[in-house]
């Protein structure tokens, strides 16, 4: 049934944004992890949890991510965020701290920039994460490709995530 919803979903969001220039990034999409180049890094703040699968629905208004991840330290868990696609700041909550996301389009429009910036505790002092996501389609829309430059403590890491869009 959830899948049917997702399906049902994904055709009226497609009509809504025919009219628009801009990619539609709605679907399920699945890890490429042979293509990726994820580098060495792991553990939050490393750059080391990457999503296995992404469930994304966008509307002319906002993007609303699930990234389905796997930690040694929390295990199995799913981390849902919403972006406004105006350009207005989103704060999404996190199980290790709130996250300020912002989102613009490139000036040809074929491609989605994500800003992200939090602030996380840590035992006697705080750090801040700054992230940035460029979002592609490739290949008629059946990639995904991420390509994300996160700066932390261990210093600025650089990923290049490539999706394959799950049939349906």
């Amino acid at each position: 049934m959830k899948t049917k919803m997702f399906l049902w979903t994904g055709i009226f969001v497609g009509m809504a944004l025919a009219g628009t220039n801009v990619p539609n990034f709605t679907g399920k999409w699945v890890l490429d992890a042979k293509r990726s180049q994820v580098g060495q890094a792991s553990g939050p703040g490393r750059g080391g949890m990457t999503a296995q699968q992404l469930n994304v629905i966008q509307t002319r208004d906002t993007l609303t991510i699930e990234r389905f991840m796997s930690s040694e330290f929390r295990g199995d868990f799913t981390l849902k965020e919403k972006v406004s696609l105006d350009g207005k700041e989103t704060l999404n909550p996190a199980p290790w701290g709130n996250r300020k996301l912002t989102a613009s389009w490139s000036k040809d429009q074929k491609s989605l920039t994500i800003q992200s910036e939090m602030e996380r505790p840590g035992e006697g002092q705080s750090f801040r994460m700054q992230s940035t996501e460029v979002w592609t389609l490739e290949n008629e829309g059946k990639v995904l490709k991420l390509e994300q430059t996160r700066t932390g403590p261990a210093g600025e890491i650089h990923r290049i995530l490539y999706y394959n869009k799950a049939e349906k």
